[in-house]
């Protein structure tokens, strides 16, 4: 079994990683751009090391830290951190495999992005998908687990591919259907509002709770054009096949910590029903995080404490509400653990981001 690195680093720990398929469209958008490699050779050697070689499939995967390296080294040679917007205006269905092959034939905007919700973690671990309808409105949103500026760009790629995928899928004559009522992000933006909102063609907003695209239920019913329910069949038993592949590769603390991340805005689920989740004895289970040389309780206290980090550093929610979200009984227990982790308080590690969000505008 191959073995997984880990991401260490001030914004976060994740045990994961993310799809060769990213780095596949971003050299493919760096050849493209004419970008001269001569003047930027530590990009071209990381991209040399990655191997990356025609469309990889989705078994190809590499670390955290060399996507990060991968995204700094673009953003240099480019100036900026905004193209995962650029690479989004220009992809295809296809370019993601056989997931795409099945997106192409759904029935409906709505099928195809749920299809892409559940098996999106199959191109990113670090990003957790869910797409919520209530009234009127569905909410495609991103939790990513990742918080770290460079891993920005790739969550701006995925809304810009959302929208241009779901142009692309329900036609030309009814492309101008397809619109967003607004834009979320987490982050700070990369180029001026404008950029964003000339591409999303909505409010585009920044600095907020969620990343999110705030879509109309009504849109998300405009069937897919080429939709084949049996060539659906075809390619989504490929992709259950592939993704029992994946998950027979990956380690079992990984699967557990991905999915306990999943359930942070639920009750943290007990030992048992992960065990059940993963149709796998209590026993079996234990033994499996004790050979990788993890145990429940330690992958718990790795959930918290990276959403903790997240939390405080995003700015979005009062430090007293952090501590009751992730289930302390109080302040003080929430400021003990918030120490353990990062050897400061809470206070302090939100007021040292502030000074160095400043320090990097100036």
């Amino acid at each position: 079994m191959k073995q997984q690195s880990t991401y260490v680093s001030k914004y976060l720990i994740v045990d994961s990683t993310v799809s060769k398929l990213y780095a596949h469209l971003i050299q493919s958008y760096l050849n493209n751009s004419l970008i001269d490699f001569s003047t930027h050779q530590p990009l071209y050697e990381l991209l040399t090391n990655m191997k990356v070689r025609g469309c990889p499939d989705y078994s190809e995967q590499v670390s955290f830290p060399e996507m990060e390296s991968l995204v700094k080294g673009v953003s240099r040679a480019l100036g900026s951190l905004s193209f995962g917007i650029d690479i989004g205006r220009h992809i295809h269905p296809s370019d993601f495999g056989i997931v795409g092959y099945a997106l192409m034939n759904c029935n409906t905007l709505h099928q195809a992005l749920g299809v892409a919700a559940e098996h999106k973690h199959m191109m990113n671990e670090g990003f957790q998908i869910q797409l919520t309808t209530r009234g009127e409105y569905c909410r495609f949103i991103i939790k990513d687990l990742i918080n770290s500026p460079y891993i920005n760009p790739l969550v701006e790629m995925d809304f810009a591919v959302a929208f241009q995928i779901a142009k692309f899928l329900v036609g030309s004559q009814k492309q101008h259907m397809v619109k967003i009522i607004q834009v979320n992000f987490q982050h700070k933006p990369s180029e001026s509002l404008e950029f964003y909102q000339e591409y999303f063609n909505c409010p585009v907003k920044f600095g907020q709770e969620t990343n999110e695209l705030i879509l109309s239920r009504k849109m998300l019913d405009i069937p897919v054009r080429s939709a084949d329910p049996r060539l659906l069949k075809v390619y989504m038993r490929k992709v259950v096949r592939m993704q029992r592949q994946r998950n027979t590769n990956q380690a079992t603390h990984q699967r557990v910590f991905i999915y306990i991340s999943s359930h942070l805005d639920r009750q943290i689920p007990n030992m048992n029903d992960v065990a059940n989740h993963f149709n796998m004895s209590l026993s079996t289970l234990k033994k499996r995080l004790q050979i990788e040389g993890y145990n429940y309780t330690k992958i718990c206290d790795l959930v918290r404490k990276n959403q903790a980090i997240k939390l405080v550093a995003s700015q979005t929610m009062q430090l007293k509400e952090i501590g009751l979200v992730l289930g302390f009984a109080n302040p003080s227990a929430f400021n003990r653990a918030f120490k353990r982790w990062t050897d400061i308080t809470p206070a302090d590690y939100r007021r040292s981001t502030l000074v160095e969000e400043v320090e990097s505008d100036v």
